[in-house]
């Protein structure tokens, strides 16, 4: 929804029509007008906020996945470590044995 008024408020900017809003420099169907715009205005920035959002939760979400296959690696690591300890070990209590 536009109003013929929104060029006028674009070009006065966001601090002045609060302004003239403020000071009740507007007749009624320009404060609806105005205060539709500032609705818009804010709209726009939540919007923009929940992209960012996303944007920021999709990183984390691949962090996050980098992060699970780098464990998983190092697991597999600890793993195979764990079992050539154990054949040392059995190793070595043979050759004692012996």
């Amino acid at each position: 929804m536009t109003s013929p008024h929104w060029e006028k408020f674009e070009s006065l900017g966001e601090a002045k029509v609060r302004e003239n809003l403020a000071h009740n420099r507007y007749g009624e169907d320009r404060k609806r007008a105005a205060e539709g715009w500032l609705d818009q205005l804010a709209s726009a920035r939540g919007d923009e906020f929940s992209r960012e959002q996303i944007d920021i939760a999709r990183e984390a979400a691949a962090s996050a996945r980098r992060a699970a296959d780098e464990a998983k690696t190092a697991n597999t690591i600890a793993k195979i470590a764990l079992a050539i300890a154990a054949i040392s070990a059995i190793a070595a209590t043979v050759s004692i044995a012996a």
